[in-house]
C-alpha cells in the first residue's frame, strides 16, 4: 500500500542505442525532486501526472512507466484505473503544484538545467584505485550510468560536471590514495579550464557528508539507504522476475531429480547387502522392482522353445549312450 502522493524521477540511460531504455526511482514527492532534464511521474489515489522536463522527451517508456505505475495499488485506490494528465514544463496546472507543496523551490532546478543541460556528455565519474595490492599505479575507471550505490566507501572517486570537479573520498579510502587523487585532480582541472574556456572549480567530497550541489548529479540520492526507498525500471523488473522464475523452476526440478535418484540408490544398496551396487543381486531387483515381469510367466512361445531345447538335449544324451555301448563291443 502506497502513500497518498508518490512521485517517481524517470531517467533515459546514456550508454545504450535504444532510446526508450530508461531507469526509474521513487524520489520525495516535492518540488525540489523535480528537475527539467528529466521525466517525473505524480501519483495520487484519482490522477496519475506526467510531467515532462523542458530539456527531456514525451517517449514511449515514459508513458509505459505511467501504465504500470496505473495498476500498483495505492492508499485511496485499489488498482483502478485513474486518468493520466500530461504536464509540460512551464505550462503545469495549479493543483499539480499545489499537490506538491508549492512551486517557489523550484527555480533553482530550473538554474541547474540550463547551467548543464547544454553539455552533451555530462557529467561524468571516474574511480580510482591502485591497481595491485595498494603499491601499483593509480588507476582510473569511469562508471556509465552512475548511480548512488556505485561509490565505495574504500576508493575514492572524481565527479566532472563541467563547471565543477567533485573528489568525493570514501570513509575507508586510504590517505595515500587520496592525496594521489587529489594530485591527479588539481592537474586535470587546470587542463580542463585551459581546454574548456572556463572556470573550473575543484570540491572535495567527505562521504557521509555530501551537499546538494553534489547530489543533484546522481539520479536521486538517499541520505540513508537503509529506509528502502528506490524502485527499478518496470520493463527490467519484469525481466528479472521472470529470470527469477525460470531459475526456480529449474532448481526445483533439479531437486525432484536429485531426490529420486537418491531414492533408487538407496533401494539399490539395500537389495545390494549395504555394500553398494557391487553385490546387487539382479533377479531380486527384477523381481521388486518389476514384479509385472514375473507374475505373467511364459509365453506359450517361450514353453515350446523351452520343450524343443528338453528334447533335443535327450535326444543328445541317447546317442551319447548307443555310442558307449558300441565301444564296449
Amino acid at each position: 500500500v502506497g502513500a497518498k502522493k508518490e512521485l517517481f524521477h524517470i531517467r533515459k540511460k546514456s550508454n545504450f542505442s535504444d532510446k526508450n531504455w530508461t531507469h526509474t526511482v521513487q524520489v520525495p514527492a516535492e518540488v525540489k525532486s523535480l528537475n527539467s532534464m528529466d521525466n517525473f511521474v505524480l501519483r495520487t489515489p484519482d490522477k496519475i501526472y506526467l510531467w515532462i522536463g523542458s530539456k527531456a522527451s514525451n517517449d514511449s517508456a515514459s508513458k509505459t512507466v505511467c501504465e504500470y505505475l496505473n495498476k500498483v495499488p495505492t492508499t485511496g485506490n485499489n488498482g483502478a484505473n485513474r486518468a493520466i494528465v500530461v504536464q509540460e514544463d512551464g505550462k503545469e496546472e495549479l493543483n499539480f503544484w499545489n499537490i506538491l507543496g508549492g512551486k517557489s523551490d523550484f527555480e533553482c532546478n530550473a538554474f541547474f538545467a540550463e547551467k548543464y543541460g547544454s553539455h552533451v556528455g555530462f557529467p561524468k565519474l571516474y574511480e580510482f584505485e591502485y591497481d595491485t595490492n595498494g603499491v601499483g599505479k593509480l588507476k582510473a575507471v569511469q562508471i556509465g550510468n552512475y548511480y548512488q550505490t556505485d561509490l565505495n566507501q574504500t576508493h575514492v572517486y572524481v565527479l566532472d560536471t563541467w563547471h565543477e570537479v567533485y573528489l568525493w573520498e570514501g570513509k575507508r579510502a586510504s590517505d595515500s590514495l587520496i592525496r594521489d587523487v587529489l594530485d591527479f585532480t588539481q592537474n586535470y582541472v587546470r587542463k580542463m579550464a585551459d581546454k574548456r574556456m572556463v572556470f573550473v572549480m575543484l570540491k572535495t567530497v567527505a562521504a557521509g557528508e555530501e551537499y546538494d550541489e553534489f547530489t543533484r548529479h546522481f539520479h536521486t540520492w538517499v541520505k540513508n539507504r537503509t529506509d528502502g526507498m528506490g524502485m527499478m525500471d518496470p520493463l527490467t523488473k519484469i525481466e528479472e522476475a521472470l529470470a527469477d522464475k525460470r531459475f526456480m523452476d529449474y532448481k526445483i526440478k533439479e531437486g525432484e531429480e536429485r531426490k529420486i535418484k537418491e531414492e533408487r540408490r538407496k533401494r539399490l544398496e539395500k537389495l545390494g547387502g549395504g555394500e553398494g551396487l557391487k553385490k546387487i543381486d539382479w533377479v531380486l531387483v527384477i523381481i521388486n522392482e518389476m514384479p509385472e515381469l514375473v507374475e505373467s510367466g511364459l509365453s506359450d512361445d517361450e514353453e515350446a522353445m523351452e520343450e524343443g531345447e528338453e528334447g533335443e538335449e535327450e535326444g543328445e544324451e541317447g546317442e551319447e549312450v548307443k555310442e558307449e555301448k558300441k565301444e564296449e563291443k
